[in-house]
């Protein structure tokens, strides 16, 4: 039970961690597709 519940928080913190990692590059894509919206219209 006690290792379970260590498994399941290393596994929030990679999870976290991808999370961390992956967020900022979505906000960039995301921007720079509408920046480029803009720039069309």
């Amino acid at each position: 039970m006690v290792l379970r519940m260590s498994q399941i928080q290393k596994l929030h913190i990679q999870h976290y961690c991808q999370l961390e990692i992956f967020l900022p590059f979505f906000f960039l894509e995301t921007l720079m597709f509408l920046s480029v919206n803009l720039i069309k219209n």
